[in-house]
This record gives C-alpha cells, structure tokens and sequence, in this order.
C-alpha cells in the first residue's frame, strides 16, 4: 500500500460494512493512480455471501456479529487485501 492510503484522514480505524469496504478500496485505487472501480456487489461476494455458504471470506479477518447478523472487516485486515490487489491491477495496467 502507498503512502496515499496510509495518510488519508477519512480512512475508518475499526470495522467497515461490504458496502464502507468498496468506497475505501475505490478510494485507495484512484489515489494510486490505478483505473478500476470496485463495485460494493463484490466486496459482498467477498466477505458477506461467502460466510452464507459456509465459506471462509476471501478478505482475512471478515466476520459476521452473531447478535446483528451484520458482516464486517477490519480495515487493517482490508489494507492487507489491497495490498496484492493493487499488485496485481497495476501488474494488469503495466504501472
């Protein structure tokens, strides 16, 4: 992760919903100067869908409230995420 990502003021320090989490990466990927846009319909796929299934989510550390029944990940555990995401996209992009 760049230092854009680390520095921005508005970055959550706790848990972020599927929804918060797409805004973020979004965020973080315009900041880098990656052109993608993360729709929140993935990030859902991500954590929340595969946790109905029975599965383990693919961003570490999303986990759901037993009493709410409310999917949330740390935003240290979607930093660690986006680090080789953003790898990869700008490995696609030839930044």
């Amino acid at each position: 992760m760049t230092t854009t990502q680390q520095e921005t003021t508005a970055t959550p320090t706790t848990d972020v919903t599927p929804y918060q989490a797409a805004k973020l990466v979004n965020e973080w990927l315009a900041g880098d100067g990656i052109e993608k846009v993360i729709p929140p319909q993935m990030m859902y796929n991500y954590t929340a869908a595969r946790l109905n299934k029975g599965k383990a989510p693919l961003i570490t550390g999303a986990k759901r409230d037993l009493d709410t029944g409310k999917v949330t990940v740390k935003v240290e555990d979607l930093k660690s995420w986006y680090t080789g995401y953003a790898a990869k996209a700008r490995a696609l992009q030839g930044l």
